[in-house]
């Protein structure tokens, strides 16, 4: 793991590093809109955090934020930011997770896919685009998983119900919600 120390930045220092950071962040918010930056870093990390169980469970589950996270990034703040997330959410979640599989490119390209997919329904309500891209998403990841990856039947199953139902689960309960905060 990186740390600062290794930098050579010390304890005493990390306050003057961060304080730095800060006003980095404030400076360049006069130039550009900052809030998309602070909401792909938030939801990045968030993702990673979220995945943190994969580290200790190995079942057939695809409970994952990236999907729901570029959709509304996409619908927000631009095809450019779905994408962005869509990608540097997976590679957060790798690096944090340590966990590079077979599967990680194929999840990258559903979550680019779905950004995509969201930027081409953007007129519809957002409840209305979550169920439609996530379903359209799983089809591509059952094909990949079936035809690709040669998952049983089982897992493949396993995986886009989890995911299905998750996605609902948080395009139901959350996305006017975090629409909303999004400002």
């Amino acid at each position: 793991m990186v740390t600062l120390y290794q930098f050579g930045i010390n304890l005493r220092n990390r306050f003057r590093v961060i304080l730095l950071i800060l006003l980095c962040g404030f400076a360049f918010s006069f130039l550009m809109d900052i809030r998309p930056i602070l909401f792909f870093i938030v939801f990045c990390m968030s993702n990673a955090l979220f995945l943190t169980y994969e580290r200790y469970v190995e079942i057939p589950m695809d409970v994952e934020l990236s999907t729901f996270l570029s959709i509304l990034m996409t619908l927000k703040y631009g095809l450019v930011w779905g994408i962005l997330t869509a990608i540097f959410s997976k590679i957060a979640s790798m690096l944090y997770n340590r966990d590079f599989n077979r599967n990680s490119i194929f999840s990258m390209m559903g979550y680019i896919l779905a950004a995509v997919f969201a930027h081409l329904l953007h007129g519809l309500n957002i409840l209305h685009i979550g169920i439609i891209v996530t379903l359209l998403v799983n089809l591509y990841y059952f094909i990949i998983y079936r035809f690709v990856v040669f998952l049983s039947q089982y897992e493949a199953f396993m995986y886009n119900t989890t995911n299905i139902i998750f996605n609902l689960v948080l395009f139901i309960g959350f996305s006017d919600l975090i629409l909303k905060i999004m400002i």
